[in-house]
């Protein structure tokens, strides 16, 4: 009989140790889960930053484009209608004319000039000033554009972390979910998991060696229990309902979190006494006959 005792004690130890264990375990993943969550939530915000400056520059770029395009169309028209004005003026004779012929061309010259003067054109000295300042907007417009692209190239390296970040989020979740769900499936002394296919989209839940199509009743209310609570421990919730329960498991479960509310629903008597629960009866439903 000592011995029994002596074996049972060291048994007690040994389960102690691994319970121990496990829940370091539990705790060290619950604490990468909570600053992966942090990062994802830092990187959809840089995300959004980057969106908003990227949609902010396009509309910069796009109102620079369409000024330089106005400027370079004021400057071709005044480019051609100067050349136009200016044709003529500068070619040499072909021979010696007589003074009368020279002064009937200066002349025309004079009232051509005067027809310059008149239509109020550009000197060059305005033509020159706004090429330059043209030249200045479409540098200001090439650097903006290069800074765009490197602000592009920016948003793909951060949305590729992102995802990658998401893609290893993914996982650890997955093996949160399935290391809870396989310690409320002990309480009852079964043995499952979960399957998950994230690419097809598609979770099935084994039990026993047996599928979810070819679960008994209980086995099947169960394990669906089991796979809520254990999503409930890797999601932060404000409230917590549950319909058909097993009552105690879910009290002990709720009373390791005093900040949170839940509501259960059940047709069971609740032995429980607490000051931090409240028990609504209803009354039993009036059957009138006929």
């Amino acid at each position: 009989m000592e011995e029994k005792i002596r074996v049972c004690g060291k048994e007690k130890e040994e389960a102690g140790g691994r319970l121990a264990q496990v829940k370091a375990e539990f705790n060290e993943i619950d604490a990468e889960y909570k600053k992966l969550k942090d990062k994802l939530m830092q990187k959809e915000l840089e995300i959004e930053n980057g969106q908003t400056k990227k949609m902010s520059f396009e509309l910069r770029v796009k109102e620079g484009q369409k000024k330089l395009e106005e400027l370079e169309n004021a400057l071709a028209q005044s480019k051609n209608v100067l050349e136009q004005q200016t044709q003529g003026l500068s070619d040499r004779p072909q021979q010696l004319r007589s003074k009368s012929e020279l002064q009937n061309q200066l002349r025309e010259i004079e009232q051509k000039l005067s027809a310059l003067d008149s239509n109020r054109l550009p000197s060059r000295k305005k033509v020159h000033a706004d090429l330059v300042a043209v030249t200045k907007r479409k540098n200001f417009v090439e650097t903006e554009l290069k800074t765009l692209k490197d602000l592009i190239k920016e948003i793909e390296k951060i949305t590729k972390d992102h995802l990658k970040l998401c893609y290893q989020l993914q996982i650890d979740i997955g093996r949160r979910v399935q290391f809870c769900f396989i310690d409320k499936l002990k309480l009852r002394n079964y043995k499952g998991q979960i399957n998950l296919d994230h690419g097809a989209r598609i979770l099935d839940i084994e039990v026993a060696g047996k599928t979810t199509d070819t679960l008994s009743g209980g086995e099947r209310s169960y394990s669906t229990m089991a796979l809520i609570m254990a999503l409930w421990e890797c999601v932060e919730l404000p409230f917590y309902f549950m319909d058909e329960f097993d009552v105690f498991m879910l009290v002990r479960f709720a009373a390791r979190r005093p900040s949170r509310q839940f509501v259960f629903f059940t047709p069971q008597t609740l032995p429980v006494a607490a000051s931090d629960i409240v028990i609504h009866s209803l009354d039993n439903p009036m059957r009138m006959n006929n």
